[in-house]
């Protein structure tokens, strides 16, 4: 059947990171497979990137997506949605590591609300520009987060019901 989570990411120049965040969902999909929800995760990636190597040689359980040009972020989280099937679709970037526990949290979230997200973490090397950039861009996402309704939500780390998404056209 379909899987019940599917965890989607654009991945753009993550030769040097794609390993820590598959290798940070590995357990996380391990512990979805042993409680019976399967889960499927997605890499959308420029075709011709080394991503798209690496996860086809090193992670079997995720399958790739290659896109075609140049596409932007949207773009590739766009065809990797339009290839998932998950009732539960959560968004993550190459360049992000999840904790554990991860893609329980989210179906709980779920259950009580159509969007969950979370805090975001710098995972950069810890450089005076990475730390300026990823403070504009992610801010006011720093741990720790209130919990509740929010007007801004981290597209980094996002779930969203299935049933939202229609037939999931980019």
């Amino acid at each position: 059947g379909s899987p019940l989570v599917s965890v989607l990411i654009g991945a753009r120049e993550a030769e040097g990171t794609i390993r820590e965040c598959l290798g940070s969902l590995r357990p996380e999909i391990e512990a979805e497979f042993a409680g019976g929800a399967p889960a499927e995760v997605i890499v959308a990636a420029p075709a011709g990137d080394p991503v798209c190597g690496v996860v086809g040689r090193e992670f079997g359980w995720a399958r790739v997506v290659p896109v075609a040009g140049r596409p932007n972020l949207a773009e590739l989280r766009g065809a990797a949605l339009a290839a998932s099937s998950g009732a539960i679709v959560a968004f993550t970037d190459a360049h992000c590591t999840v904790e554990r526990g991860w893609i329980a949290a989210t179906r709980r979230a779920l259950e009580q609300a159509d969007v969950a997200a979370g805090a975001v973490r710098n995972g950069a090397r810890p450089t005076a520009a990475n730390w300026a950039a990823f403070l504009f861009d992610y801010g006011a996402f720093l741990p720790p987060i209130a919990g509740g309704p929010s007007e801004t939500l981290a597209g980094n780390n996002i779930a969203y019901r299935g049933d939202l998404l229609g037939n999931r056209l980019p």
